[in-house]
């Protein structure tokens, strides 16, 4: 006969085997439908993430590929459901030290200027006003105001577990919340680097109002290193009716790193051009993305400037 206790160990032995085939059929028939699931979502995903963000009516959304290779502006703001606008800000990214500025700036000035039928007033408003050149727009119709606590948060949710694997989720709220005229390649390389950034690299400016120092403030806070380095000097000759539009251009380039020179002209032209005398690589690229105007060499301008910029009178320079 064979003892009671290798006749309990064999039993137990067998019963462990059955256990595991049942443990792998289960997971065999899990797996299965894991993958047949994914087969579904696989289509629905691709397209989801392939569609591309919605935009405002704007200039700015017709505009070339968002060149982020220089420092970026990004405007961002919060309306509520009455299409009203909540909160204003503006994001600066700096690609040479990966630095990102949040700027709060107040409403008050801006809130007529807010049309979801057409986006330019308020951007044009915002250039004119701080002075700085506008890359591109998040606007969030979530009502909420976009500070500190809100961009610490966003930035720990970035690429989370819960992020990932919630993609097509996040993608159809943010069809449904916002509109940009980033492309999701775009959105994604500047969210991995916000995300990436070490916490110094991140910092927050708030305008308690719009004064000259204010502005100036955001100016300095602004200057391109890639601009500032190349040590470009531009002339922008205005005529009397282009006077104004050639000072506030005057202060964007000023703010982009560039030294300006302003001289009047009494010939007018149709058109804005952009003479290059001394081809500054970086400051010239930059220039394309912010003034409305044809870039042509210099054979019959001269000036001790290395770039000229010539306003014209049918069309807004910038």
């Amino acid at each position: 006969m064979t003892p009671a206790r290798p006749r309990k160990f064999i039993k137990s032995v067998q019963n462990n085997r059955k256990r595991n085939k049942f443990i792998k059929l289960f997971l065999i028939i899990v797996l299965f439908f894991l993958f047949l699931n994914l087969g579904f979502q696989i289509p629905k995903f691709v397209k989801a993430i392939n569609s591309p963000f919605k935009n405002f009516p704007a200039s700015i959304s017709n505009k070339n590929r968002v060149d982020m290779d220089f420092r970026t502006n990004i405007l961002l703001a919060s309306i509520n459901d009455k299409n009203e606008l909540v909160s204003l800000n503006i994001i600066s990214f700096d690609p040479v030290e990966n630095k990102f500025l949040f700027i709060a700036v107040p409403t008050e000035k801006f809130r007529d200027k807010f049309s979801s039928n057409n986006l330019d007033p308020l951007v044009n408003s915002v250039k004119r006003t701080l002075y700085v050149p506008v890359d591109g727009y998040f606007i969030f119709d979530t009502g909420n105001v976009i500070n500190e606590e809100l961009v610490a948060k966003a930035r720990d949710e970035l690429f989370s577990f819960r992020f990932l694997t919630n993609l097509i989720v996040n993608k159809e709220f943010a069809d449904s919340h916002i509109r940009t005229n980033l492309r999701l390649s775009q959105f994604f390389k500047v969210a991995w680097r916000f995300k990436k950034a070490r916490d110094d690299k991140i910092d927050f400016m708030t305008l308690r109002d719009l004064t000259s120092f204010s502005i100036e403030k955001v100016g300095e806070a602004l200057v391109d290193s890639k601009i500032l380095s190349e040590n470009t000097s531009v002339e922008i000759k205005t005529t009397s009716s282009s006077l104004q539009e050639g000072w506030e251009l005057k202060q964007i380039i000023n703010n982009l790193g560039a030294s300006v020179i302003l001289t009047n002209s009494n010939e007018e032209v149709d058109k804005t051009t952009i003479y290059v005398l001394d081809e500054k690589q970086n400051t010239l690229r930059r220039l394309k993305s912010v003034v409305n105007g044809e870039v042509l060499e210099a054979k019959d301008v001269s000036s001790v400037a290395d770039i000229v910029v010539v306003l014209g009178k049918s069309e807004e320079a910038f």
